[in-house]
């Protein structure tokens, strides 16, 4: 896919309105078509001996020059770079034409950058971003099965602690009934032959 690009006349003649280059935030793979024109519109053919530059003061005080392409035609383009985008708003810029002999004309111009939805120009990649804060879900899911898990052993453990606890008390229970039972048929009831009473005898 080629650049974008703009088409656009800009005239070396001061006017009341500056020629308007328009750009996105964060934009790099963009470039202006440039023809520059004198008075009465007349197109104005650049040789490759001239040299053309798009110069500015950014926000932080620090001066910017950006050195145009010169066509086979006569005109010219100037590639956008990211220190021309980095920051949204309307900015106040000149291109400036030299020659072999020096300086011979320059033209005021605007660059609005329009504010990007996505600040900073960054997205969330899979080695910062869903990647790592769905491995993260995960392992932290995985955490909390295990943590369940361990809780339902201890309650089975305690379950079981209990129901043997229980069998053991009923085994005690029925062997002390057991031992009663026993300890009864030892004894027998029957009549005293001297007395005519009932009388117990140890059976032994």
């Amino acid at each position: 896919m080629e650049q974008v690009s703009e088409t656009i006349e800009i005239s070396m003649i001061p006017s009341r309105t500056n020629p308007v280059l328009r750009a996105s935030q964060y934009d790099t793979a963009r470039k202006w078509l440039i023809t520059l024109t004198d008075q009465g519109g007349k197109a104005l053919v650049l040789s490759k001996a001239d040299s053309v530059f798009l110069e500015a003061t950014k926000p932080d005080n620090n001066g910017i020059r950006i050195p145009a392409t010169i066509n086979s035609d006569g005109t010219c383009y100037i590639k956008c770079t990211s220190q021309l985008t980095a920051v949204s708003g309307r900015f106040p810029m000149e291109i400036v034409v030299n020659n072999a002999d020096g300086r011979i004309g320059s033209a005021n111009v605007v660059l609005a950058v329009e504010r990007g939805p996505l600040q900073n120009d960054t997205i969330i990649s899979d080695t910062y971003g869903y990647a790592t804060i769905l491995e993260a879900a995960n392992a932290a899911a995985r955490v909390i099965d295990n943590e369940e898990t361990l809780v339902q052993v201890a309650q089975n453990m305690l379950e079981h602690q209990k129901a043997a606890q229980q069998s053991a008390e009923s085994a005690a229970s029925s062997a002390q009934t057991a031992a009663g039972y026993a300890g009864a048929a030892a004894f027998s009831i029957g009549i005293n032959p001297e007395t005519g009473h009932n009388a117990v005898y140890y059976n032994g």
